[in-house]
């Protein structure tokens, strides 16, 4: 309920009581959405002051407790500016203000975890009106399954502020909330895991992920994708080693699991014993970005490095004409832009940025299952 305040202060007492009532239910209304306890937000107004209480029911919806705000928990308290906060948000969008950014510092932080984790659910929802940025510690409100937006605040060796994406190929180098995001205890303690499917580094993760929103990989859904390495590159002999690591699940019958390989991992695992456990993606000389449609990965990196260097117009100017001359070259994609974007003075090329505009493009767009059909083929029969 709006309240035009000049209009409410010109009204008498009564009326006041009415309409304040009336906006109380409203919210507590709203309340009952966000919180696991039957609230009712009460007032009580005299000529001289108005105060809040608050009133838990139960289950016949009789009162059976009220409180004052000020003596309620400091995360009731929190949530409740919270969602007056929503509150004022929907006002200013039903004024059409559509331009709104919801900034939240350390959202959450005197929640307890399972309320933390159903915070995050609504955080979800709420995405589709507004856009959110907030910072956090909490592992909860880390969701596991959308990584890709997480960048990592710290301060360099000369104190300034600096932004990037938290993946590594150094395990030490990753902060602990996304390392336990990675790690093997979620394979371990995830409730009802029953198929996991393990791909070599995080950018494979997010492709993948992206898949999962293809009609024809609906099952992809299904499996816990888990990579092995927190960064984009992982040495072939470590690779190897993660592999025979993670073969020990082989020992309990109710998980489904398969390693998804670059083809060019074919040699390392030839004749060994869990071979059966594995699937290559292409021949001897591929990696899975080698499956993908080239054109349409190629202007996947042209639409990553624009918004990566959105002020650098020079080093944008440098990466449209390697693009255009990798659109036709025969050799491997990732190989070919590494070496260009060295000799260009383009720094390291991230294939994990490009995986991450590849995945929000398939989440906006599913109808794009022709540009990935080598990989559709090679899931087929075991993954779908």
């Amino acid at each position: 309920m709006n309240i035009d305040i000049e209009d409410f202060e010109k009204k008498p007492l009564y009326i006041q009581r009415i309409i304040l009532r009336n906006s109380c239910i409203e919210f507590s209304k709203m309340l009952k959405k966000y919180w696991d306890k039957n609230i009712m937000i009460g007032i009580q107004i005299s000529e001289r002051e108005m105060s809040f209480e608050i009133e838990e029911r139960d289950n016949k919806n009789e009162p059976i407790k009220i409180t004052l705000p000020e003596y309620r928990s400091k995360g009731f308290k929190w949530y409740l500016a919270y969602l007056i906060t929503l509150e004022y948000l929907r006002i200013l969008k039903n004024g059409g203000n559509n331009d709104i950014v919801l900034l939240l510092d350390d959202p959450a932080v005197y929640l307890h975890p399972n309320v933390q984790k159903s915070f995050l659910e609504k955080l979800e929802e709420l995405s589709k009106e507004y856009q959110i940025l907030y910072n956090t510690h909490l592992m909860s409100l880390f969701n596991e399954e959308e990584l890709d937006r997480v960048l990592l605040v710290y301060l360099d060796k000369e104190n300034r502020t600096k932004i990037k994406r938290p993946w590594s190929n150094e395990q030490k180098d990753i902060i602990y909330p996304i390392r336990r995001a990675l790690g093997v205890d979620k394979i371990l303690f995830k409730e009802n895991l029953s198929k996991i499917l393990f791909v070599e580094g995080i950018s494979d993760k997010f492709i993948l992920e992206g898949l999962g929103k293809l009609e024809t990989l609906k099952n992809l859904k299904n499996w816990y994708i888990h990579p092995l390495s927190g960064g984009d590159k992982l040495e072939d002999n470590e690779i190897v080693k993660k592999v025979r690591l993670y073969s020990c699940l082989s020992n309990f019958e109710e998980i489904k699991y398969y390693f998804l390989l670059d083809g060019d991992k074919k040699e390392k695992f030839e004749r060994d014993k869990i071979s059966n456990k594995i699937i290559f993606l292409g021949d001897e000389n591929q990696e899975i970005e080698d499956l993908i449609d080239k054109n349409f990965y190629l202007d996947c990196v042209l639409e990553t490095y624009k918004r990566i260097f959105t002020h650098d117009l020079e080093k944008f100017k440098k990466v449209k004409e390697i693009v255009e001359k990798l659109r036709k070259s025969k050799s491997k994609i990732i190989e070919e832009l590494n070496n260009e974007f060295r000799l260009n003075n383009l720094g390291d090329f991230s294939k994990v940025d490009v995986a991450i505009t590849i995945k929000r493009k398939l989440y906006e767009n599913p109808e794009l299952a022709n540009k990935f059909e080598k990989i559709i083929d090679c899931l087929n029969g075991k993954i779908i």
